[in-house]
């Protein structure tokens, strides 16, 4: 970020110069590596009305003069904590980190913006670990040899998959997905004296139709 937009930071109010900085980034050495930090006017709004809050919180917190709780504005006066008081300084240090957040990686060669691309893409991952626990039930494993339970982990990994592609293709989630197929059911009648099987399929709906279309399955 520049000297300019860092001048900014935390020191209009009204906020209209920060909309001009917004999406800035800058990149800075540290002894953890390479740190992205990237300023939005959106995250800069958020902070600040967290902040006020905060703010205010602690501000009731001493008007009642009840029992010293841990609010993160206030401080100790003295060492005994018998009174508390407003902390200007760490007050002060937040208004200057309104709207920033940064990001490490050891992705030298990378530019800014793809790594805070990556970074903002980390709930797809989030997502997968949901619906591989809870839709596709991976957790409890009850295998105890390790063939059968790299098999299950292989099974619902590619379900994940399938899942994936579906919600790509039919830009519905995958617990919807399952929802509607699950009205789809079959009977199976045997015919004893032909010996043939008779499979009767349950009505299927407009919207099933649409999802098995889309994923180019037969119905």
């Amino acid at each position: 970020m520049d000297e300019v937009g860092t001048a900014l930071i935390g020191q209009t109010p009204d906020g209209k110069e920060l909309k001009k900085i917004d999406g800035v980034s800058t990149r800075i050495e540290t002894e953890r590596g390479l740190l992205i930090c990237d300023f939005s006017f959106k995250r800069y709004l958020k902070d600040r009305r967290e902040m006020e809050k905060q703010i205010a919180k602690a501000k009731l917190q001493l008007e009642k003069k009840t029992p010293a709780k841990r609010i993160k504005f206030l401080k100790n006066r003295d060492k005994k904590k018998t009174e508390q008081i407003l902390n200007i300084d760490l007050i002060e240090k937040t208004k200057l980190l309104l709207g920033i957040k940064g990001y490490y990686t050891n992705l030298i060669e990378a530019d800014n913006k793809t790594i805070i691309d990556q970074y903002h893409n980390l709930w797809q991952v989030e997502k997968a670990f949901r619906i591989a626990k809870s839709d596709l039930r991976t957790r409890p494993i009850y295998h105890f040899k390790r063939q059968t339970i790299e098999a299950h982990i292989l099974i619902c990994f590619m379900a994940l998959t399938a899942c994936k592609y579906m919600e790509l293709k039919t830009k519905k989630s995958t617990k919807v997905i399952i929802k509607l197929l699950k009205q789809v059911t079959d009977a199976r009648i045997l015919h004893t004296l032909a010996n043939e099987e008779i499979i009767l399929r349950s009505e299927i709906s407009t919207e099933i139709e649409k999802i098995l279309d889309m994923l180019s399955l037969p119905h």
